[in-house]
Formats: structure tokens, C-alpha cells, sequence
């Protein structure tokens, strides 16, 4: 008996780099759209009317700050998965591992920045 709809191939991911590649991906383009948001959005980026800087243009130190967060996230993620992977055949724990760390880490990276910036 013929299937009535074709059977389609699903992409399968050999590795958990495929699956690191893709998360990285669809993060830059969450970043991308939030960095176009934040910079052709009327208000968003400008301080409010009450505040010491009122009507300052704040959008490039957003749009740093939020690139700077994925860039540590990523160098830090892919620094775990590669650590992880030389000692585990799993996918699931190291990844969710490679995260959990990139995200912790963004609290010191934020501590450097606004120390520097």
C-alpha cells in the first residue's frame, strides 16, 4: 500500500555541535532583531523625562551591551560543550550544562563591563 503524503527525511543532527550551531544561530538572530528594535523603535533607547540624563540617546550602549552578552555566552558555551564532549557520549547534560554556564557567566561579564564602560 502507497502512503498517501510522501515521507519526508528529517534533518537529523550527527553531533551536539549541529544542535550548538543552530542555538548560536537562532540567538544572533533574536540579537539581530532586538539590536533593529532597539534602534528604529521611537523610545525604546532614550532615558525617561525624570532622570538625571533625561532625553539621553542610549541606543549604541544597549545594543553593546546586548552583543557583548551574546558573545560571552557563546565563547563560554562553546568552551563547555568542548570540555564536556572529550569526557561524555551524552548530548542532553552537556548542553544544557554548556548553557546554564554561559548564562551564569554573563553576571561577572556585566560586573567587568560596568567597571570599564
Amino acid at each position: 500500500m502507497e502512503a498517501i503524503l510522501p515521507v519526508v527525511e528529517r534533518r537529523s543532527f550527527k553531533s551536539s555541535w549541529g544542535i550548538h550551531g543552530l542555538a548560536l544561530a537562532v540567538l544572533a538572530v533574536l540579537a539581530i532583531g532586538l539590536t533593529l528594535l532597539t534602534w528604529f523603535h521611537p523610545t525604546l533607547g532614550y532615558a525617561e523625562k525624570g532622570s538625571v540624563i533625561a532625553g539621553a540617546d542610549l541606543r549604541s550602549d544597549l545594543i553593546k551591551i546586548l552583543w557583548t552578552c551574546y558573545a560571552v555566552l557563546a565563547a563560554v558555551s562553546t568552551l563547555v560543550l568542548t570540555i564536556a564532549s572529550r569526557f561524555t557520549t551524552q548530548r542532553l547534560a552537556p548542553m544544557l550544562g554548556a548553557y546554564a554556564l554561559g548564562l551564569a557567566s554573563l553576571v561577572p561579564a556585566m560586573m567587568i563591563l560596568d567597571h570599564f564602560i
